[in-house]
């Protein structure tokens, strides 16, 4: 595979071109990269330099067994800043855009704008198929007006204070997915239509709200102060809201559609650690009458129904 090191300053302006078996390696900083695909089944774009002010634009990458995309801060003494991604198209057997930041608890990598894009995962037998991961500790990163059609749409591990606006997303198993025991702030997920379920872990003083959400249910685990506000969720499994082991969040004025007949409970309250939360002015629709519309269970206690949930039978 061909190898092409950018440095500091440099534009790598591919007038259109197709580079195949080409690896771009990022050393330095201000580095633009436009007009360009690159096909190869490795990475397409590898970085383990402080990239800050990298700028990928009006390009297209195809990894059939790997990244498009992977910036590592591992091991940096410094912090990357201004990374930008506009208008590209990623195809993708792993990931389509790693951000990486593992082996130390300080925020480096900040300051992240994915915009335009679109991410497709080609291989649904491949491990992860996460269209964007940003994983490890990281700060400032607004996804905006994106399509994902992949396993998993995008990837939280860590970074707070992102935004993921007007996006499409079609996970096969996730559209938004989040692990691991990193604290996560100040994410906001807002005006988005997902497809897949929407599980949410470690956040506090977070948004979701005004989305379209088809799934299977949305959860939010170990979580507090997050208010999920203003969504339409339509559901097919057992629950349309679990809140599991999660405490101080807020679930109100959402239209929730529960489609299965096996429902159990439309909000679930589960766990010895999920309390104080609170569950008002929800408009809740099912498919029959079995289940709950509000249940407390294995534990969970002293969560609130504040005012009376609007229930409708039968809807389809």
């Amino acid at each position: 595979m061909d190898k092409i090191e950018l440095k500091t300053g440099d534009c790598f302006d591919g007038n259109n071109g197709v580079y195949k078996n080409t690896q771009l390696r990022i050393c330095g900083k201000n580095i633009t990269i436009k007009n360009v695909t690159i096909e190869n089944s490795d990475i397409c774009i590898y970085s383990n330099y402080n990239c800050s002010g990298l700028k990928i634009i009006d390009c297209t990458f195809k990894s059939t067994s790997n990244n498009c995309v992977k910036i590592i801060a591992d091991n940096l003494s410094s912090v990357i800043q201004g990374i930008l991604f506009d208008g590209c198209s990623f195809y993708f057997s792993r990931m389509g855009i790693e951000l990486q930041n593992h082996k130390n608890s300080e925020e480096k990598i900040k300051d992240v704008t994915i915009k335009n894009c679109t991410f497709e995962g080609i291989d649904d037998s491949a491990d992860y198929g996460y269209g964007i991961s940003l994983s490890g500790y990281g700060r400032y990163t607004t996804i905006n007006d994106c399509e994902f059609d992949c396993k998993k749409g995008i990837e939280l591990v860590g970074f707070s204070n992102v935004i993921i606006d007007n996006n499409k997303i079609k996970g096969k198993t996730n559209s938004i997915i989040s692990s691991n025991s990193r604290p996560m702030d100040n994410v906001y997920i807002l005006n988005n239509e997902l497809r897949s379920k929407l599980f949410l872990y470690g956040l506090s003083d977070s948004i979701i709200k005004n989305n379209n959400i088809y799934c299977s249910y949305v959860e939010i685990k170990k979580s507090s102060t997050t208010t999920l506000v203003d969504n339409y969720i339509e559901s097919t499994g057992h629950y349309s809201v679990m809140l599991n082991d999660a405490s101080n969040n807020i679930v109100r004025n959402n239209t929730l559609n529960q489609t299965s007949k096996s429902n159990w409970s439309v909000i679930r309250c589960y766990g010895s650690n999920c309390s104080n939360n609170t569950i008002k002015d929800n408009t809740i629709k099912r498919a029959n009458k079995s289940g709950k519309a509000f249940d407390e269970y294995d534990g969970a206690h002293d969560n609130h129904l504040i005012t009376s949930m609007r229930l409708v039978i039968n809807s389809k």
